[in-house]
């Protein structure tokens, strides 16, 4: 089976259709959390003309010069129109669509190349029905509303090109377009790797693609081209040497030094996190769904017990993986497909523990495993037909659902805080939503709360003193930027308005230090620089 020009164009439309149906409410969510510090506040993404100089800035600036075309896509989306948020989110969706399409034309292949293996007559449009199915989920949700993940979603689009591309290279009869083909597939992996670095594993998947469905696990083929894997994982340890430098474990330990769990306890807790990622795809109900998920870190084997289960667990994947590899290439594929992309970001760099745009890549030939195991299953065309779109139409409807949540902040951070009540992050973030609306009786209690949860959080005693200031309670206030400057002593905001706390509770000359230690820090500062002209003139 592959893709016709005629069911193509349907599918691309139904494709559309249906995507931009799920994801209509949300083209006035706002920014969130990280959207602040990567777009918001990023002055890199400022563009102001479609110049040369100006597109170099904004591809070699900080925060993260690792994902350059990914802040040049905000950056673009900035000089069309500044910060008016319908358009960031159609771009998202745009991406998404399309995406989804690519992943179309990819299950068609597939499912022609392994027809040897898997009677692809008995699958008909399960491309089609895979490749929406996973368009609807509501899981992707986080890879599409939440408009920083445009990296993880631009990285995936340009993964499946470099894909579509190597196979049509391999199928290509003129050595010419052969070559060509090639070319566009190294381009659209550097393309995606420079959207974010979970591309890394592209060579090594599509080495696997090959022998699974161009070789058909040819063991010969396989151990012939043991120098290739060897070229191949080298090619893997040079971009990791790229992203994590010269000394990677230095720059691995260091991903710790503001995470409340060691090296090896993400290690342990990352099995059972791939478990609950298996279970939110299962069962992707909105009320499971979250930004903040809170998960316990498994301390040591059996401290919680699920530890040795989930590891036992992973392992008994991997043998499956290899034992129906013959039998069932394509669920083989599948798990292998969802554990290799997984590898980057539930491994041993310093990440936060769990997220759900981290399945946006690894989930997606799951889809087509699940969707070809129906057709074995259900052979009554009419009930697979009315059980496929059964599913979708309440995928959809979950997914429009979810995204409802994402329309307010303080709807949202309030879901977040009521599905991770033991976090300090969704507290402080609902505090603000409450802050940003002048509700200040409100707020302080979720900073304080905060604060407590976790004592390392500098920005919730930030902005409990904050609230205490604008309240006239200074002496409540002063401790509160205390603590706060001992966890960020180099923030001039900090040093600035503790300057202000002091000056109005009668203590001048250490006022006059903190607007000081503000200047130093940031010798712009307006306020510090008003603060202290107006100390000076009294």
């Amino acid at each position: 089976m592959s893709a016709q020009p005629r069911s193509a164009r349907l599918s691309a439309l139904l494709f559309l259709l249906l995507g931009v149906l799920a994801y209509s409410n949300t083209l006035r969510v706002p920014f969130i959390l990280d959207d602040t510090f990567n777009i918001v506040e990023n002055p890199a993404i400022r563009l102001t003309s479609f110049s040369g100089p100006d597109l170099w800035r904004t591809l070699t600036a900080e925060p993260m010069p690792t994902r350059p075309l990914a802040y040049l896509s905000f950056a673009l989306n900035y000089l069309a129109h500044g910060y008016w948020l319908p358009g960031y989110h159609l771009v998202n969706l745009a991406i998404h669509i399309v995406t989804g399409f690519l992943l179309y034309l990819l299950f068609a292949k597939t499912l022609a190349l392994a027809g040897a293996t898997d009677d692809t007559d008995r699958f008909p449009n399960a491309a089609f029905w895979a490749a929406l199915l996973w368009l609807l989920h509501p899981l992707q949700t986080n890879g599409v509303t939440y408009i920083v993940q445009r990296m993880t979603s631009m990285s995936a689009l340009f993964y499946l090109t470099a894909m579509l591309c190597y196979l049509a290279g391999r199928t290509s009869a003129a050595p010419g377009r052969r070559l060509g083909w090639y070319a566009a597939t190294g381009l659209a992996g550097l393309a995606a790797l420079a959207s974010k670095e979970i591309a890394a594993t592209l060579p090594l998947t599509l080495f696997l693609y090959e022998w699974y469905f161009l070789q058909h696990l040819d063991r010969a083929w396989l151990k012939a081209r043991l120098p290739l894997l060897a070229a191949v994982a080298t090619a893997f340890a040079l971009l990791a040497l790229f992203f994590l430098g010269a000394h990677p474990l230095a720059t691995i330990r260091a991903t710790y030094a503001h995470r409340s769990f060691t090296l090896g306890e993400r290690l342990l807790t990352e099995p059972r996190v791939i478990f609950l990622y298996l279970g939110l795809l299962g069962l992707p109900l909105p009320s499971r769904l979250t930004l903040e998920h809170d998960i316990a870190v498994s301390h040591a084997l059996f401290t919680p017990p699920t530890t040795a289960l989930a590891i036992i667990g992973l392992a008994a994947l991997v043998v499956a993986a290899a034992g129906i590899r013959r039998r069932q290439p394509l669920l083989s594929f599948a798990i292998v497909w969802f554990l290799v992309n997984l590898v980057i970001e539930s491994s041993a760099i310093g990440l936060e523990l769990v997220f759900e745009h981290r399945l946006y890549l690894p989930t997606m030939f799951l889809f087509l495993a699940a969707v070809t195991s129906c057709h074995r299953w259900c052979t009554a065309p009419r009930l697979r037909l009315f059980l496929l779109v059964a599913l979708a139409t309440t995928l959809c409807l979950w997914t429009w659902q979810r995204n409802q949540v994402w329309t307010d902040p303080i709807r949202f951070w309030s879901d977040c805080v009521a599905k991770a009540p033991a976090k300090s992050r969704p507290r402080n973030e609902l505090g603000l939503a409450y802050y940003d609306q002048d509700r200040l009786t409100e707020a302080l209690p979720l900073f304080a709360e905060a604060a407590r949860l976790d004592p390392s959080n500098a920005d919730a005693f930030y902005n409990m003193a904050n609230v205490l200031c604008r309240t006239g309670r200074y002496p409540e206030a002063a401790p509160a930027y205390v603590a706060a400057l001992r966890l960020t002593p180099t923030d001039p905001d900090i040093h600035n308005n503790l300057g202000y706390v002091l000056e109005q509770l009668g203590q001048r000359r250490q006022a006059f230090r903190q607007y000081q230690l503000a200047l130093e820090l940031d010798p712009g500062h307006p306020e510090a620089r008003r603060n202290l002209r107006r100390l000076l003139d009294h």
